[in-house]
């Protein structure tokens, strides 16, 4: 008698949430940029940007601005990929927005952050900054949980305290402050981003991609000050 065997094994592929890219830009480096007079659209470019060939992926941008605070109009890959906005939070003299964008195309083009019309701001180091991030293993619609919100008031020690639901999923926060913050550093530890540092005002993003899931998660700060805005948010994986 003989025996049938499958010699095909298929193995469970992993739905867990990985990082493959990320960049950064900030004011006084060229990128962001008023129009001429300080006025007028206001662009981010973060030029030459890889998306990997992974599966479920999608780029998420975050961005903090401080005095005109403009408003992100839009947010776009390749010129024709429309980001869909996450949260926004606008508190006086600050703008802090987190931008999604489902399924980029597997290629190397241009992130750009349209800002908007407004007067009023000012090109110096220090008032504006962003980052993107490319994730894979992420759901891909919906992806977003209950964003959460804190103004610093008098603390002295900044931090956002979220609680994910869902098993897998990561958590991401975006930060603007008043004050000066550590040298910039475009990939510390547990995800970490400082950038305007050293200067005026600072902007930082950080991300978890293994947090606590039912417990309080705080997206912590090396440094702080009284004065800082802070969003952050669950995404949900494949």
């Amino acid at each position: 008698m003989g025996f049938l065997v499958n010699s095909f094994i298929e193995f469970p592929v992993s739905a867990e949430i990985e990082k493959d890219n990320q960049a950064i830009i900030q004011s006084g480096s060229g990128t962001p940029s008023a129009g001429a007079g300080g006025t007028g659209v206001v662009a981010g470019t973060f030029s030459d940007f890889t998306v990997g060939d992974n599966t479920n992926r999608v780029l998420i941008v975050a961005s903090g601005s401080y005095n005109a605070s403009p408003n992100i109009d839009s947010v776009t890959f390749n010129g024709d990929e429309d980001f869909t906005k996450i949260t926004q939070y606008k508190p006086a003299s600050y703008n802090i927005e987190l931008w999604i964008l489902y399924a980029p195309t597997v290629s190397t083009g241009d992130v750009v952050i349209n800002y908007g019309t407004q007067s009023g701001y000012e090109a110096g180091a220090g008032q504006m900054g962003a980052i993107v991030y490319s994730f894979f293993g992420v759901k891909q619609s919906s992806a977003t949980g209950t964003p959460v919100t804190k103004s610093a008031g008098a603390s002295t020690t900044p931090f956002i305290a979220i609680t994910p639901a869902t098993v897998g999923s990561m958590i991401i926060d975006c930060w603007f402050a008043g004050a000066g913050a550590p040298v910039p550093n475009n990939d510390l530890t547990d995800g970490m981003n400082i950038i305007c540092g050293g200067v005026d005002r600072s902007m930082a993003s950080q991300y978890d991609l293994e947090p606590t899931i039912g417990s309080t998660n705080n997206m912590s700060r090396t440094a702080g000050n009284s004065s800082y805005e802070q969003i952050a948010v669950e995404i949900l994986r494949a």
